[in-house]
């Protein structure tokens, strides 16, 4: 038993798709951030399917990680080098940083590297080229093949037999059984399609009766990002800010020689609706177009013979406004495009384009037939060839992006091209890089640091404090725990205890799991002639409570904008060194502040969080080395926190667990079916929102329950007002139904920060006098408490309904 092939495709911040072909009929995939593949995540077993290949999705990544894979079939997992995939996820989704996309197409028309040990696909119709391995090994997050990634054109019976399933499946084999074209797919790759590796031959179209056959093989082969499930292949993702779309210009194709009008089309209107309703609702901030056809150049076979549609596109991309900038720049101004096919590189700026004014690089040909054709519309070179590619950088620095075109000839720099444009957006901090090594692992015991509060460098270790603690999502907590005062042994602080002691500049840090999971400003300590010390303290998020917010003005801005300007006010002038986390979450809200209003930023990222669809925010803790010296505290925000398909069922008659209580509270503040949300002002200038009422339970005989609150007293909106109180409906119309279970912390399965964290969903099977026959439910980890000496930690646990 063993591996064929193994195809890495579609990463996403915590996600990866991977395919392959093995010896058997079911398989697992391991992934591993050890290049030896040591203490993997299983995902599987799968079967494989009617094509001979096995699909893995992998989900629960870390952002910004570099990972291994590999296929175990028949209970042997194959670690042969050319077996073993590789790939690094993308940082979390609206973070600033650099990315780059290698592009490249076109092998197989009288290659200098004829495949070899093909079964259906003619030698001189594939190729193998070094350059493949080369490109593999760039520093690139990403690679696009374009198209033409054979040359066999099936379909037109003369160089394979026909264009059915089967004949198109073994030209893929074919292709994968070259080790130069495996090898640029054991990371990631996503590859397109053009009129020779489409089917019915050179210049092929949408005539073709055989290309549903074609999109069935692509879906049973790639490892792709979402697509539809059959039709054309057009699809999209997001790097950081960037949005990426690879278009489909053969599936839907009108015949190059039809009369060139508004019927005429290239990417069919399913296509063009489809871009549209993504430009008019992404979080990105600029575009890179991968285009198999050529948007420039005079031959048949481009754009040149679709001008009315080229012009329509163009004209959606001017037209159409980035929704992030508020209208101030269209996509034509905020893009670059890649294209191949004709055999060249060819780099044109955006002057040269009349049809949208944006940069074009013209990437090919990886072993292909060198073009001699005209490339006059690239007024920066153009270059006929084999083994040249090319490459996207965009550089985001948050209130500028840059994107730089650089074509290659082997693996030489050949030209470059680079446009800038602001964002008109405040820099956001980037996002922390996860630390290796610094994972989750069950141990049998808490450890506590002393920690300096701003730099996060340890002070002193101290194994003998005692109490519990806990964390509340968006919210903070407080705690008194137990110093002891040794004036001998092993506890002993020689000298360091004015030092540990001295609050406002000190934080302690319980490890739980081998991973800081708490910390704790100290804000009291009491202690003298007695053998122990009494430290009050509260957790980093109470920080918050202690700092003011300025004067701000946000309009359409995203809310994780306008939450990382809050913890900015707490972060500048002398703040506690905190690590914001904030991707947009997509949700745009405006939010008016004042300096004399005396708000905490405690309060701000509060109200905001407590609106309708307002997000989860915490602040979290990572090492900042693999050593271990320094802890950094990271303010996180997100549209959710925690995972929402629950992994972890927590039962109250497994051994590890004690008992359970159950809660549904209707008490004063807990429940109410008729919400008025009201701000500060006087009589009839007290801005307030409507009676939100649950009208389903007042129908149903349920009594009135009012409840009137004051989210905040800045917000003047009654718009707002109502979005406030319509999230405490939503809150309060069933009362709160709650549970909390007493478990130990280091046992699988309700190990604390390895198996379930704050804001997971867990499964719950209760058993006791209230449940004797059980109860299944599931609900949302809103808190937990954590006893280090018992090992027992109590998880809160919100019901779903």
């Amino acid at each position: 038993m063993g591996t064929e092939w193994i195809w890495v495709g579609a990463p996403t911040p915590t996600s990866v798709r991977v395919t392959g072909e093995i010896d058997g009929a079911m398989a697992r995939l391991a992934v591993s951030t050890n290049q030896n593949l040591d203490s993997p995540q299983w995902v599987g077993p799968v079967p494989i399917n009617a094509a001979g290949t096995v699909h893995f999705s992998v989900e629960g990544l870390a952002p910004a990680t570099e990972y291994w894979c590999a296929i175990e079939d028949d209970g042997t997992l194959d670690t042969d080098p050319d077996r073993i995939g590789r790939f690094t996820t993308f940082r979390p989704t609206g973070s600033t940083g650099l990315h780059r996309v290698v592009g490249f197409g076109d092998a197989g028309l009288t290659p200098d590297y004829p495949a070899e040990d093909t079964t259906v696909l003619p030698s001189t119709r594939g190729s193998n080229p070094p350059v493949l391995s080369q490109i593999a090994g760039v520093d690139a997050d990403l690679r696009v093949c374009l198209g033409d990634w054979h040359y066999g054109n099936p379909g037109d019976g003369v160089y394979v037999p026909d264009g059915t399933v089967g004949t198109i499946r073994a030209i893929y084999r074919d292709v994968l059984r070259q080790p130069h074209q495996a090898a640029v797919l054991r990371v990631p790759t996503e590859v397109g399609y053009d009129d020779h590796d489409f089917v019915g031959g050179n210049d092929s179209d949408g005539t073709s009766l055989d290309k549903p056959n074609l999109a069935q093989v692509v879906r049973e082969f790639m490892p792709h990002y979402p697509m539809g499930a059959a039709g054309p292949v057009y699809r999209a993702w997001q790097i950081d800010r960037t949005l990426h779309i690879l278009a489909d210009t053969r599936y839907d194709r009108t015949p190059n020689g039809a009369a060139d009008n508004a019927s005429k089309t290239m990417l069919g209107q399913a296509q063009k609706d489809w871009m549209r309703s993504i430009l008019t609702t992404t979080t990105a901030v600029a575009l890179v177009w991968w285009m198999p056809t050529p948007w420039l150049g005079g031959h048949v076979d481009t754009w040149s013979s679709f001008t009315t549609e080229r012009q329509e596109l163009a004209t959606m991309l001017t037209s159409i406004a980035v929704p992030s900038s508020g209208g101030t720049r269209s996509w034509a101004s905020s893009m670059v495009m890649l294209t191949a096919d004709v055999h060249a590189l060819g780099l044109a700026s955006g002057a040269a384009n009349p049809w949208g004014g944006f940069p074009v690089l013209l990437c090919a040909s990886i072993d292909a037939t060198p073009s001699e054709a005209s490339g006059s519309q690239y007024d920066l070179g153009f270059q006929g060839g084999r083994s040249q590619w090319g490459m996207v950088t965009v550089d985001d620095t948050g209130s500028q992006i840059t994107m730089t075109l650089t074509g290659y000839s082997g693996m030489a720099v050949w030209r470059q091209h680079t446009i800038s444009f602001a964002t008109g957006q405040p820099t956001p901090p980037p996002a922390p890089t996860p630390v290796p090594g610094a994972t989750a692992t069950a141990t049998n015991r808490v450890d506590w640091y002393a920690c300096d509060l701003v730099s996060g460098a340890k002070i002193a270790h101290l194994p003998m404090v005692k109490g519990t603690f806990g964390r509340a999502l968006s919210n903070y907590w407080q705690t008194t725990l137990t110093l002891p005062l040794p004036t001998a042994g092993p506890g002993r602080l020689l000298g360091l205890a004015d030092r540990i002691l001295e609050p406002r500049t000190t934080m302690y840090v319980a490890v739980v799991n081998g991973v800081p999971a708490w910390a704790g400003i100290l804000l009291k300590p009491i202690g003298g002639t007695a053998p122990t010390a009494e430290l009050g303290l509260v957790s980093l998020e109470g920080y918050l409570n202690r700092r003011y917010v300025g004067d701000h003005k946000w309009t359409g801005v995203d809310e994780a904008r306008i939450w990382a300007g809050l913890i900015g006010d707490a972060n500048n002038e002398h703040g506690i060194g905190l690590v914001v986390d904030a991707p947009d979450t997509g949700t745009v809200r405006d939010r008016e502040y004042f300096d004399d209003e005396n708000g905490l930023v405690f309060q701000r990222v509060s109200e905001l969080a407590e609106v309708e669809d307002g997000p989860d925010w915490t602040i979290d803790l990572e090492w900042t080395n693999s050593r271990q010296t320094h802890v950094r505290k990271v303010a996180r925000l997100r549209k959710r926190i925690g995972r929402v398909d629950p992994i972890v069922t927590l039962s109250s008659i497994s051994p590890v667990y004690v008992d359970y209580d159950w809660t549904w509270d209707y008490s004063d503040g807990r429940g109410a079916n008729d919400i008025l949300a009201y701000t500060s002002g006087e009589g009839e200038d007290t801005p307030t929102s409507a009676r939100i009422r649950d009208e389903f339970q007042l129908d149903a005989g349920i009594p009135r329950y009012e409840y009137r609150f004051q989210p905040s007293s800045s917000i003047k909106n009654p718009s707002v007002l109502n979005a406030h109180a319509r999230r405490k409906l939503a809150e309060l119309r069933e009362g709160t139904k709650s549970v909390v279970i007493t478990c130990r912390a280091n046992i699988e399965p309700a190990r604390l920060g390895v198996d379930w964290n704050i804001g997971d969903t867990v499964n719950l099977d209760l058993w006791g006098h209230l449940d004797p026959l059980g109860r299944a439910v599931r609900g949302r980890v809103l808190a937990w408490e954590l006893d280090p000496e018992a090992q027992i930690v109590k998880p809160t646990i919100l019901l779903e309904a």
